[in-house]
């Protein structure tokens, strides 16, 4: 525990000689986050090492080269004779390498997103192609469904419930209903601050698969698969297309989380060994001594040939505690930070800029947002704007799709808006509707199995 910090802290927050104490401050803080960071590293480092090692985890070119280059800064690191220009350009570096993993995980995002809709569509048929099925009793189907949502026990959860079934049931609206309602519903949005807005209508572009992967070269074989599907029809599809279309997905899905997990074991990495690099120059001395032992779990992980677990278990020994003591106070001291008023010219006039970015680097890299921006502000939205903008992109992206899919976006959307009813009675023939519409049993089937199956995870 860093005495010194907590009197700063109190000294800042009762307006006391701010001048004096908010260096005080930045600096205790420094040692906080370089020391957690330290802990973080060494382990989630020696996790990844260790998947690699064991073929877990499967690097390619460019993901081998990132790999490499981290490696070597965390040598450079624990090394500790780097002069400040090195280590400036070591962190120049580790920065764009961020970049760029931020960039990988977009894409991948928007691959999953699109290639969900085609996985909602082969569902609603899989049921025909794969055995026989019986017909649905639509007003059976109904009370099942009412029984689950308006359960004693699913109370708390009715909302996030409804929404659910709204993302699973038969969609049989029109374009032009299904706009209808989102202009009502996301008019909840209207009062909100641009942030917010902006945050609420990217997530419905993503839902809606309205954000398109690029042509990445690393992931040719994910373009060409999303060229397959984009030139499927659901309805009526032959067996062959069918078996083809499920393997491919299975193979897709596989693809996209193996990556996603390479690349956010990968980034967690990344963001403790960043804030090594943001803070090293301004701890005290006591704060490097005190993680001896985390570089010395780094210099074992980083070393060519056979694991020396004897050492492994005297060096990890050492952390008993010590990261959950460090988290704790961190909590402490993030709660803090935001009741905090700092003066922006105080910061200027104490000549503390670099130290207090570099903190504000350290909070969001800490934070459980992997891939949180660290520079520049939040993306601001209009409401009409934005509205606008997803409306005429819908329209434009369902005219070229397959209805199926564009069944699919609509019912993705639904999930992430408010939802519209005030009484039980709308939520009865919602659901009514959505049955009585739909004539295709095996969809109707698909859609109890889902419903029933998230039933039971609840």
């Amino acid at each position: 525990m860093n005495k010194e910090l907590i009197q700063a802290r109190k000294n800042l927050l009762a307006g006391r000689e701010p001048e004096i104490n908010l260096p005080l401050y930045l600096q205790g803080l420094a040692g906080y986050y370089y020391r957690m960071a330290n802990y973080n590293l060494a382990m989630q480092y020696t996790t990844f090492a260790e998947g690699i090692s064991e073929k877990e985890l499967e690097l390619t070119g460019k993901e081998e080269e990132a790999f490499l280059q981290i490696k070597k800064a965390i040598a450079d690191y624990c090394g500790g004779e780097m002069n400040p220009p090195e280590q400036e350009k070591v962190l120049t570096g580790l920065w764009k390498l961020r970049d760029a993993f931020v960039l990988k995980m977009q894409n991948l995002t928007a691959f999953t997103d699109v290639f969900y809709l085609h996985e909602y569509a082969m569902k609603r048929i899989a049921p025909a192609k794969e055995e026989t099925v019986a017909p649905v009793n639509t007003t059976e189907a109904t009370n099942e469904i009412l029984a689950f949502l308006f359960a004693p026990e699913q109370k708390d959860a009715l909302r996030e419930n409804i929404s659910v079934a709204l993302s699973e049931l038969p969609i049989r609206m029109t374009k032009q209903k299904f706009l209808e309602w989102v202009r009502n519903t996301s008019a909840a949005f209207k009062e909100s601050d641009p942030e917010s807005i902006y945050r609420a209508f990217y997530m419905l572009r993503s839902a809606a698969g309205l954000i398109s992967p690029t042509q990445e070269e690393d992931e040719e074989e994910l373009n060409e698969t999303l060229e397959f599907f984009g030139k499927l029809h659901y309805s009526g599809m032959d067996d062959k297309t069918y078996a083809e279309a499920k393997q491919r997905l299975e193979w897709t899905t596989q693809k996209l989380v193996a990556t996603g997990d390479l690349y956010c074991q990968m980034t967690e990495v990344l963001n403790s060994l960043l804030i090594l690099y943001f803070t090293e120059a301004f701890v005290s001395a006591e704060d490097i001594r005190s993680v001896e032992c985390c570089r010395q779990a780094l210099r074992l992980a980083i070393a060519d040939g056979e694991t020396d677990d004897e050492a492994y278990a005297q060096a990890f020994g050492a952390f008993e505690g010590i990261p959950e003591q460090l988290e704790e106070a961190l909590l402490t001291e993030e709660a803090a930070w935001e009741q905090l008023s700092i003066d922006e010219s105080l910061v200027d006039a104490i000549m503390q800029r670099v130290l207090y970015t570099r903190i504000s680097y350290a909070k969001k890299l800490h934070s459980t947002s992997l891939f949180a921006e660290l520079d520049g502000m939040e993306k601001q939205g209009d409401y009409e704007k934005e509205l606008d903008a997803f409306c005429m992109d819908f329209e434009q992206i369902t005219e070229q799709s397959d209805r199926a899919v564009n069944r699919a976006r609509m019912a993705q959307v639904l999930y992430h808006l408010p939802v519209p009813f005030t009484k039980s009675t709308e939520v009865r023939d919602y659901i009514f509707a959505a049955f009585d519409n739909c004539h295709d049993d095996a969809e109707k089937t698909a859609v109890l199995r889902a419903l029933r199956a998230y039933a039971e995870d609840r």
